[in-house]
């Protein structure tokens, strides 16, 4: 196993020790240090690969969006109101308080190496996501003014520009609600437009 393959393998074993420990005490009782003892490295291991607790968080919402992403390529539609339940189902999945959030957003920027990570992920939900976005473009649901990869960047980039919004204490009191308005209006402005 060469280098890279061993920092991947640390990096998932990580992941999978803290995926088991939200699972089985929640996101808020878990410890970094219950991680890497689960995880068999030590501290210093974990923090070259995450800032944060947090941080793992988001990155584990990534991996958790690309999966359901690909679930929905053997949905048959409409696929406008379940692309929406799935940001709603992230953000619940998040159990975020503005601390929280604000932490995570924090995080994701903190590095170089983190940005980097983030974008990776990122990059996997476009290419999960654009094959489901031309499905409901085919199905009328949402525009062809814009390609797949166009639309979903918009999509995250509301979802992000929500979370940023509700960080700085605007709109909505709870993040889920904040979220769900978000999305109606983003989704309604992706729709086909009548011709007038």
């Amino acid at each position: 196993m060469n280098r890279e393959e061993k920092k991947r393998e640390t990096r998932k074993r990580i992941m999978e020790a803290a995926v088991k420990l939200f699972s089985d005490q929640g996101y808020d009782s878990t410890t970094v240090a219950q991680i890497t003892e689960k995880a068999g490295v030590g501290k210093g291991t974990f923090f070259n690969y995450f800032n944060s607790k947090e941080e793992i968080m988001c990155d584990l919402q990534g991996f958790w969006a690309v999966d359901e992403i690909m679930k929905l390529r053997e949905h048959h539609g409409p696929y406008v109101p379940v692309i929406k339940e799935l940001m709603m189902e992230l953000i619940r999945r998040m159990q975020l308080n503005r601390p929280l959030a604000n932490a995570m957003l924090t995080g994701m920027l903190s590095s170089p190496i983190n940005l980097a990570n983030q974008n990776d992920i990122l990059q996997s939900v476009y290419e999960a996501a654009a094959p489901v976005i031309r499905l409901a473009q085919d199905r009328g649901e949402l525009s062809r003014a814009l390609s797949p990869q166009a639309i979903v960047e918009q999509i995250v980039q509301s979802f992000f520009g929500s979370m940023l919004f509700w960080c700085m204490e605007q709109g909505e009191e709870q993040l889920e609600a904040q979220m769900r308005v978000t999305m109606e209006v983003t989704l309604a402005g992706l729709a086909p437009q009548e011709e007038i």
